[in-house]
């Protein structure tokens, strides 16, 4: 192996022959490595493509299956299901009287304040509706001399050590 000194770099003889010999061959190999090269890469480009709309394509249904009302409307159902079970399980459970007798008085309750909101708010809306917008005056007056402010209760500290520092004066200070 001998260096080229006129070119800066490192030839070997045998490999240059090589090349010269066999540059067509060389070439085409070249050639095939590139455009096997593009082949892959245009596939995988192509594949990318056909994978990202499939995926949108499936989000797409995902999101339509979870926001399907007929959906949520047997949800929904099952739910409710499961809630009047538990409360049938309640009633059908032995349990002492007194708690029977504080189960019913909840739910007269209950239902009592249901139907007084409901009246309240019927009152109101009609009102609101026929009279337009409630507004109540407010009156703002000065507090008198007389009014005095409640004593300040007084506060019983527990028993410390405590070290008086005096405060200067801001006539000191100046």
């Amino acid at each position: 192996m001998a260096e080229d000194t006129t070119k800066g770099g490192f030839t070997d003889p045998e490999l240059e022959s090589f090349v010269k010999e066999n540059r067509e061959m060389l070439e085409r190999m070249m050639r095939q490595e590139k455009e096997m090269a593009s082949r892959f890469y245009q596939s995988g480009a192509s594949r990318a493509e056909e994978l990202k709309s499939r995926a949108e394509e499936k989000t797409i249904e995902f999101i339509a299956a979870v926001t399907d009302p007929e959906i949520h409307r047997h949800f929904m159902m099952a739910g409710f299901e499961f809630l009047m079970g538990v409360n049938a399980m309640m009633k059908a459970m032995p349990m002492p009287e007194v708690v029977k007798t504080t189960m019913e008085l909840a739910k007269e309750t209950r239902e009592k304040t249901f139907e007084e909101a409901k009246e309240n708010y019927s009152k109101k809306k009609a009102a609101s509706e026929s009279s337009g917008p409630v507004s109540q005056k407010i009156e703002i007056v000065e507090k008198q001399d007389s009014e005095e402010a409640a004593p300040k209760k007084k506060t019983y500290a527990r028993k410390t050590a405590v070290k008086k520092i005096p405060l200067k004066d801001e006539t000191e200070s100046s």
